[in-house]
């Protein structure tokens, strides 16, 4: 149906556009207790990030199972720290707490963030898509929505269809938020890697970090060609890091003045 609202194949123009849309699987799942947002698209593309976080709000707001970005091979939530992991970075933290540089607290929250980061970023690299990928291809922004298996948070002893009755509240006022966030949806970010549920990093603050783990490979690169001594091979590949650094703020900076 994507494929062809976007082909017209009448040659005739549409009435309207289709700016954003929520995909919703699974939905008929007996066994769900958790929720994840789609937002992977081919690529490495992306929704705009404003529509993400009107999803996660409104799921925040409405129902009381987690969310997660990126599932497990067996199909779970898997945004926390794996069991042998934790009690790594537990130990780690007890070290640099007896070294008086990091608490066990702050090791293991930066633990959980960094592994739920780069889990995102790997799944991200995949490129593999669900339902809401074929109207990302298309420049539509999408999100979508999939119940997964897994222990549900009840409120009060609930049945299960009284979650399922928030997730669909959760549904409509997502649409009546994404109504409303319409006009603004060209000036939020487009490249970014989620940490939690309500935590991101963008491409402006991650890119000059990785521009410069990869400037030694790259004056290495410039050396083997025998393009330019080391030294100037440095200094133009320094140069590149910088200005690309520098251009990524720019552009950051206009669209938040725009």
């Amino acid at each position: 149906w994507v494929d062809a609202y976007a082909a017209r194949p009448s040659g005739l123009p549409h009435l309207g556009r289709v700016r954003a849309a929520l995909t919703l699987e699974n939905m008929d799942a007996e066994d769900w207790g958790q929720l994840q947002v789609l937002t992977l698209g081919e690529n490495g593309v992306q929704p705009n990030m404003d529509l993400v976080n009107v999803v996660t709000y409104a799921l925040g707001y409405h129902t009381l199972v987690d969310a997660c970005f990126v599932p497990a091979a067996d199909g779970f939530c898997s945004d926390a720290v794996s069991v042998r992991t934790r009690e790594a970075m537990s130990r780690a933290g007890g070290l640099l707490g007896r070294l008086g540089w990091f608490t066990s607290a702050e090791v293991s929250k930066y633990a959980l963030r960094l592994h739920a980061a780069l889990q995102y970023a790997l799944a991200l690299a995949g490129g593999i898509a669900a339902g809401h990928g074929h109207f990302l291809r298309h420049g539509v922004d999408a999100v979508g929505i999939r119940m997964l298996k897994g222990k549900r948070r009840k409120s009060g002893g609930g049945p299960a269809a009284a979650d399922r009755s928030r997730v669909f509240r959760a549904v409509e006022l997502f649409v009546r938020d994404a109504c409303n966030l319409e006009e603004d949806l060209h000036h939020a970010a487009f490249s970014y890697l989620y940490l939690l549920t309500r935590h991101f990093v963008s491409i402006g603050e991650y890119l000059g970090s990785l521009l410069l783990l990869v400037l030694p490979f790259a004056v290495e690169g410039l050396v083997q060609l025998g393009a330019a001594p080391k030294a100037a091979a440095a200094s133009a590949a320094l140069a590149l890091s910088v200005a690309a650094c520098a251009a990524v703020a720019a552009g950051e900076a206009t669209r938040q003045a725009a």
